[in-house]
Order: C-alpha cells, then sequence, then structure tokens
C-alpha cells in the first residue's frame, strides 16, 4: 500500500468549515440562543431532525481512506448557524499525494435543501447528496473545481455508540433545561468496503478504492461547553477495521473518554482513561507535531507518523473577528495525520489516519 508522504501534501493553514469551525462562527452569529424540545428521531437516519435551537447543528459525514493513502472527508450539515436559521452547508476535504490539499465548503439557504424519500430516500443541499437505493448507499459532492463520489455497496444501518462519548440526554432537553448541552453520535455505516470517483481541479477523473464509515452527529450547544479536543482514528483501507472516537472533557474535569471498535466486533466497546501525549519531530528538515494515544490497559497504542494537513478556525476568520472569538473561546486547531495503530499482543501494525482537535 503506497503512503501519503508529508512532500506529497502540503501542510497549509486555509480552513475548512468542518464540524468545529461551524459551531465556533455560529458563536459569533448568534450569541442569544433559547433550547426548545427535542423531537422524536425521524423514521429514516437520513432525514434530519431540525430544532429551532440557534446553536443546533446535525452532520453526515462520511471519512474515506483509500487503497493509494488518498484521505477523503465529506460532510453535509443542517443547521441554525448564522444570521437566519434552516441553514446547510456542504463540505469536501480531499488530502492526495501529489497534489496540494484540496477543501471546498459551501453554504445554503433553508430553500436549497431537503429531504425526500421518493423514489429513494435522499438528503439533497445544493449539488450535493446521500442517497439511498437497492441496498447502497451513495455521496455525490459537486463544486465547481472538483467532484467525488462515493458509494457504499450497502444500506444505511445505524449503530449507536456508547455513552462514554455522548453528552446531555433527550429527557434534558424536553424539560427545557437551559444550559443543558447535547451531543449524539451515531454509526450510520460500519466501516466497509467503498468506491470513490474523483474529479480534482482540471486533472483527469480518478477511481479508486478502500474503506470508509459514515457516522451522523446532533449537537446543541457549543464546542467549549462540551468539550476540549477530540482525537479520530481511521483505519485501515484493506478491509480491516480499527476505529476510535474519544472525547476530552472541557477544563480537564474527568478521564479521555470515547470508544474503539476493532475486527470481530459486533459494535463499538467504550474505553475511559486514555493516554493522549503531544510532541514534535523533524522530517526532511521540517518541523511537526506528533501524537500517541495508548489505551489505559496497554492494549493498543495510535502514534501519528507524518502531519499532513492543519487548519485554525480563529485564524480564517482573520485578525479582528479572530481575536474576539479567540478570548470567547480560545483557538481550536485540527490537525491530520498519517498514524499507524499497534495492538497488543500480536503487534501488527496497520496504518489509518489521525484526526485530532485541541484548543491551543
Amino acid at each position: 500500500m503506497k503512503l501519503i508522504h508529508p512532500r506529497g501534501i502540503a501542510v497549509v493553514k486555509k480552513t475548512v468549515w468542518n464540524r468545529f469551525g461551524l459551531m465556533v462562527l455560529s458563536f459569533s452569529l448568534c450569541i442569544f440562543c433559547r433550547v426548545y424540545s427535542l423531537p422524536e428521531p425521524p423514521l429514516h437516519p437520513l432525514q434530519p431532525t431540525f430544532l429551532s435551537n440557534g446553536s443546533y447543528s446535525e452532520a453526515y459525514e462520511i471519512s474515506a481512506v483509500l487503497e493509494d493513502g488518498t484521505f477523503i472527508q465529506t460532510q453535509m450539515m443542517v443547521t441554525n448557524i448564522g444570521l437566519k436559521d434552516s441553514n446547510a452547508v456542504c463540505q469536501l476535504l480531499v488530502l492526495r499525494k501529489g497534489d496540494a490539499p484540496l477543501n471546498n465548503s459551501k453554504r445554503f439557504g433553508k430553500t436549497e435543501w431537503n429531504y425526500s424519500d421518493t423514489p429513494n430516500q435522499a438528503l439533497s443541499i445544493g449539488h450535493c447528496r446521500i442517497e439511498q437505493a437497492a441496498g447502497s448507499t451513495v455521496c455525490t459532492m459537486s463544486f465547481k473545481n472538483a467532484s467525488v463520489v462515493v458509494s457504499f455497496n450497502e444500506p444505511v444501518n445505524p449503530v449507536k455508540t456508547p455513552s462514554t462519548l455522548n453528552v446531555g440526554t433527550e429527557k434534558d432537553l424536553q424539560q427545557g433545561k437551559s444550559s443543558s448541552n447535547f451531543y449524539t453520535y451515531t454509526v450510520l455505516i460500519p466501516w466497509s468496503s467503498l468506491k470513490a470517483t474523483m474529479r480534482i481541479r482540471e486533472k483527469p477523473e480518478i477511481e479508486s478504492s478502500g474503506s470508509g464509515i459514515m457516522v451522523r452527529s446532533r449537537t446543541v450547544g457549543y464546542p467549549k461547553n462540551f468539550s476540549w479536543g477530540w482525537v479520530y482514528y481511521y483505519g485501515c483501507p484493506t478491509g480491516c477495521r480499527f476505529l476510535a472516537d474519544f472525547r476530552f472533557p472541557p477544563h480537564g474535569a474527568g478521564a479521555v473518554a470515547g470508544w474503539v471498535w476493532k475486527d470481530n466486533e459486533p459494535e463499538p466497546q467504550p474505553v475511559t482513561g486514555m493516554q493522549v501525549t503531544y510532541g514534535s519531530t523533524v522530517i526532511d528538515g521540517k518541523k511537526m507535531t506528533s501524537v500517541v494515544v495508548s489505551s489505559p490497559d496497554s492494549s493498543f497504542t495510535i502514534t501519528s507518523r507524518y502531519e499532513l494537513y492543519r487548519f485554525s478556525v480563529i485564524e480564517d476568520l482573520g485578525p479582528i473577528l479572530g481575536s474576539i472569538i479567540k478570548l470567547a473561546i480560545g483557538n481550536p486547531v485540527t490537525r491530520f495525520y498519517q498514524a499507524q495503530v499497534v495492538q497488543s499482543p500480536v503487534d501488527t501494525a496497520e496504518v489509518g489516519v489521525l484526526e485530532v482537535m485541541r484548543f491551543e
């Protein structure tokens, strides 16, 4: 398997409005928010459950690692972020060896997105679409300078993750507790084989295979209220499965907790007390950050190898607005790494992608 090398992927600062960036942007646009009752989840998992709360967001995200080392992340989000409610956003990130990072995002108004169950269940936002039909799930992301189609040969099949990752309860929101924060994370398609077709800038169309995961998150509140950072690991592209998702509690109030999902396990398993250490390394004369994630029972260790991509929401907002928002929430920075996981007692290394967000 070919590996992404840092010389093939430039480390840049330009921001993709990811799950954290959109929440931060909401802080600058919506200061006074009320909590409304939370409706029951919809019958089909591709249908958003929309709240009137000013900080509400609901996102559908695919993260995929291809056989040549390319990393793709797509996101379709409906949100009340902004000056008007019922907005939507499409986002696309592609990290590919030999190419500059591709990051695209576009915002849409409430009349530019919809959910339909005829003839197939589909969520459409502008020219972006997730559709389930005939036992398959297809995500199409279309922008002026790029288009990506990710195809799973299986339908959406929701798997709830352990409560170690979730924040708050739907009951709290239904009771109208104004101080309640809410976060749930559901796996819609477990780590599965997929095919991807890409047209990046003016280059010829590329087809490749790999593995990926599709998830759905629902959020009320702002990042600083329920997390001081996140760690995600996606691996590996050849079909084996090792997924990890951990949340840092705000201000160190508790242990780093989340879940891992290994091969031959029917569902994610809760984990608490994770150890996350940061350092630095020099590769080809460039100083880069490094991260090591260790389980409390020493059953696995995730180690970063190369820093692929970095972005800061605060920096993207500019010096004036960015400095104002930074005073209120800090500086959330997200980095992507090529990484490997080593499991004991087997001690075999599998390569994947590590995503780390923390406040700096």
